[in-house]
């Protein structure tokens, strides 16, 4: 019975998506209404995969850079630092003061913990691509892969084999040293 609720709800997920009504984004959330074109702002660093965002307009955002994850920067057992989630957070920091502070990001919905996830670039990069290049972030799949922006995420797909190859960033550690 279980294996065919599973298969019955994979179904309609499937039909949904082939269709496009899952790949659309809802444009309002219990924590605002989502921005309707891209925002330009300044922005710090709070971790590897999240800034403090103040748009143009004045107005101020927690946003999560779209489709990636970074190392926590504390251990949620001993509440320590972190070292790859401090590295993390100094890599993003770095391409933020390195382009100005300057940045400019599409919304693509909200989180959880109400910030804006999006697809961020600064100084002409995409900020999401960087971190994924540094090997201080892994790829969310899920949102990568399960959206419009299919060939964005091929593109950190790809990014984050080449980070795991060359044995970048947090790569190095996860993956233990490399073979002669």
């Amino acid at each position: 019975m279980r294996g065919s609720k599973l298969s019955a709800s994979l179904i309609l997920a499937s039909a949904l998506y082939a269709s496009g009504a899952a790949a659309e984004e809802p444009r309002s959330h219990h924590c605002g209404p989502l921005p309707e074109t891209a925002i330009e702002g300044q922005a710090w660093a709070i971790d590897g995969g999240s800034m403090a965002f103040v748009a143009s307009s004045g107005r101020r955002f927690a946003m999560r850079l779209w489709a990636i994850d970074a190392p926590p920067l504390r251990d949620a057992a001993t509440r320590l630092e972190n070292p790859p989630g401090l590295r993390a957070r100094v890599s993003l920091d770095d391409q933020l003061r390195t382009a100005g502070r300057r940045a400019t990001c599409i919304p693509k919905g909200w989180d959880r913990a109400c910030r804006l996830v999006a697809i961020c670039e600064a100084g002409g990069n995409d900020l999401s691509v960087r971190m994924l290049a540094v090997g201080y972030a892994v790829l969310r799949t899920h949102e990568a892969m399960g959206s419009t922006e299919f060939d964005r995420g091929r593109t950190y797909a790809e990014t984050e084999e080449v980070a795991r190859a060359s044995r970048a960033g947090q790569w190095q550690g996860w993956l233990g040293p490399k073979a002669p």
